[in-house]
């Protein structure tokens, strides 16, 4: 999920409904054709074939690689994460504040903005603004920086009042 998470991190996933996301929300998903799962930010949905679908793209995709950015299915889905633990004090930063909420939900907007630019630029659809992509490449990667500060001030924010509450 670089650039916005980024370094030995942990994840702590609420294993929840299917139905049960907001758009930006980092989501855990499980595909029969991976041995892994994957957590990618949820960006739109949409009703497919077989139901409901959500749009997952990971924050550096890479256009045409099924894995960094695809729709997927809501069976798929197994949970979000909720909580993210690194450092070497497995310093805590919840993904639940109204800050990182805005944050991710922003990310998901501009990277659903990029594929859009990108998939009309392959399909030789539209006539592409390259200033407007670019300019959407660079706010992106500024939200995404963003992120990864506005998560670890909360993990000091975390971490001293949890010292508080101990002592």
């Amino acid at each position: 999920m670089s650039p916005s998470l980024k370094g030995d991190i942990n994840l702590l996933i609420e294993w929840t409904q299917t139905y049960h996301y907001r758009e930006g929300d980092l989501l855990i998903i499980s595909k029969p054709t991976l041995p892994f799962m994957i957590a990618h930010r949820a960006c739109s949905h949409r009703a497919g074939e077989r139901g409901q679908e959500i749009l997952q793209i990971a924050d550096d995709f890479i256009f045409g690689d099924e894995i960094s950015v695809s729709w997927i299915e809501l069976k798929d889905i197994v949970g979000r994460v909720i909580e993210i633990r690194y450092g070497q004090e497995e310093q805590v930063a919840t993904l639940e504040s109204m800050i990182v909420q805005g944050l991710g939900s922003w990310i998901a907007k501009l990277s659903l903005q990029r594929f859009i630019n990108l998939q009309n630029r392959i399909d030789g659809q539209k006539k592409i603004n390259w200033f407007f992509v670019r300019l959407t490449t660079i706010q992106h990667r500024f939200a995404c920086y963003m992120f990864r500060i506005v998560l670890y001030i909360n993990s000091i924010w975390h971490l001293k009042t949890s010292k508080t509450i101990l002592a």
